[in-house]
């Protein structure tokens, strides 16, 4: 684990960096800070991928010296919080091209936000020494199709998350979704559906009251309120597309 908390505790402290360097810009917008800033959250991004992927070699790895195939290591990766705090921290933390609240620099706070709690929480589980042996045994590769899909959505809602508190702090913000939000939504509509669909050939039932699938649920009904709810009051839409996001992210996380 020295590896994961060198590397960890190192793009934690790009992010405050970053986030640093936000709050001490201000308006006029600094170029070269603005610049600075990108290129310290790419580094970090890029850390943390590293950190990912350490894991998923690891899994692998043990996987493969048991005699496994090469599918169990990556679902023992996929339920490990760590590998998707790290992953999902990562994307997050990728510096966008552009974003509506960049006109004032100290908003790129709220853009990083996400990743730096994401990051921090990876940092404090690996601190922690919690196990990255995952505690259920899947029965067939179609079993890595949900958590993939689940992490996929998560990625989309980090960077939701980020978009959306930013536009909500955002003085006389449109209400118009951030492009992440819509993409998340969109993906999120698809998983729910699945899930639905497939439950209902199981169990009879389309839904079930699984803690998980509760959380989806929820993450859903916040993005489609701020899908269909008018675009006065902005930060009402924005607001409820945070929810979402963040419903989304506990969902995948716990």
């Amino acid at each position: 684990m020295g590896l994961l908390t060198v590397a960890a505790g190192t793009a934690c402290g790009l992010l405050a960096g970053a986030v640093a360097l936000s709050v001490r810009s201000g308006p006029p917008p600094d170029a070269g800070r603005r610049q600075a800033i990108r290129v310290v959250a790419g580094v970090a991004a890029a850390l943390l991928l590293a950190a990912a992927v350490i894991i998923l070699w690891e899994q692998c790895r043990e996987a493969t010296s048991g005699g496994e195939p090469l599918w169990i290591g990556a679902f023992g990766a996929l339920v490990t919080r760590q590998f998707r705090l790290f992953l999902i921290s990562a994307v997050a933390a990728l510096p966008g091209r552009s974003n509506t609240a960049a006109s004032e620099p100290r908003k790129d706070v709220l853009l990083l936000l996400p990743s730096l709690l994401l990051a921090g929480a990876a940092l404090i589980l690996v601190i922690n020494a919690e196990p990255t042996a995952p505690d259920c045994v899947p029965h067939g590769a179609a079993e890595l199709a949900r958590p993939l899909a689940v992490l996929g959505c998560s990625v989309i809602a980090a960077r939701a998350l980020g978009a959306s508190l930013a536009r909500l702090a955002a003085p006389g913000e449109s209400g118009r979704l951030a492009p992440a939000a819509a993409a998340g939504y969109v993906a999120l509509t698809l998983l729910v559906g699945g899930t639905a669909l497939a439950s209902l050939l199981l169990r009879g039932t389309p839904w079930g009251l699984a803690a998980d699938e509760v959380r989806l649920g929820g993450a859903w009904m916040a993005w489609s309120t701020a899908w269909f709810a008018p675009r006065r009051p902005a930060r009402l839409r924005q607001a409820l597309s945070a929810s979402g996001s963040a419903l989304l992210l506990l969902a995948a996380l716990l």
